[in-house]
């Protein structure tokens, strides 16, 4: 989005976060996209899809490289859509620019396009620090959570903590894992945690984020771990 659109976008609330087109007042107070943005959308999910991880594929291949050579604790993860350009615009504007009403659209997608297909006992959200959770002023992935939860009825139990730890923006997988180690852990006041979960985060990378959190699961009793994510990197 270019630095004309931003302030656009600032300035005039009721235009598209994507393309800046008018939106009509019904469309505005459900979500900040326009029709024609949200078509394009979903469009994108029609991709052939790793089986494990949600990356689209490419030729006949059935399995993704990655996930041929690797194996997760976790059975699979599903992704809305693949971080492209327009995909990254829209989490920036939902994670630092404090536009909540991504959420509702995105509960809405996660529960249409996967957990009405699928069974499980509980979501767990994959945790953020306390002070990016400050720094942010709240909680992206417990937002789209509490949607689920308020308006679909999907359980959700918030069992994880995450303790702060250096950038893993420039880590290998095997070096996410290392710098994650001892960082999640279950909370005390937790409970018993269901055998068969999702856990939900933002971003798919390499996976190790998720990876972490199911090996802490595991050790919980948890043995059916799946994945949400809202995009493969």
């Amino acid at each position: 989005m270019t630095i004309s659109r931003v302030l656009q976008t600032l300035t005039t609330p009721n235009r598209c976060l994507l393309c800046s087109t008018d939106l009509i007042s019904e469309e505005h107070t459900k979500y900040p996209l326009c029709s024609s943005c949200r078509k394009k959308l979903l469009s994108k999910n029609a991709d052939r899809r790793c089986p494990v991880c949600s990356i689209p594929l490419s030729s006949e291949e059935t399995v993704c490289t990655r996930c041929r050579s690797r194996s997760f604790s976790y059975e699979s993860n599903f992704s809305l859509f693949t971080y492209r350009k327009d995909i990254k615009e829209l989490l920036y504007q939902y994670k630092f620019r404090n536009n909540r009403r991504l959420a509702v659209l995105f509960a809405e997608l996660f529960y249409t396009l996967y957990l009405k297909q699928n069974k499980f006992e509980a979501i767990i959200p994959v945790p953020s620090t306390i002070s990016n959770v400050k720094k942010r002023g709240w909680d992206h992935t417990g937002e789209i959570t509490g949607i689920l939860k308020s308006r679909y009825g999907i359980p959700v139990m918030n069992c994880l903590r995450k303790k702060g730890g250096k950038s893993q923006k420039k880590l290998s997988y095997a070096e996410r894992l290392t710098n994650l180690d001892g960082k999640i852990t279950v909370t005390k006041t937790c409970g018993k945690i269901p055998s068969k979960i999702l856990l939900l985060d933002d971003v798919f990378t390499t996976g190790a984020t998720l990876e972490q959190c199911a090996l802490v699961l595991i050790k919980a009793g948890c043995f059916g771990i799946n994945a949400l994510t809202l995009a493969i990197d």
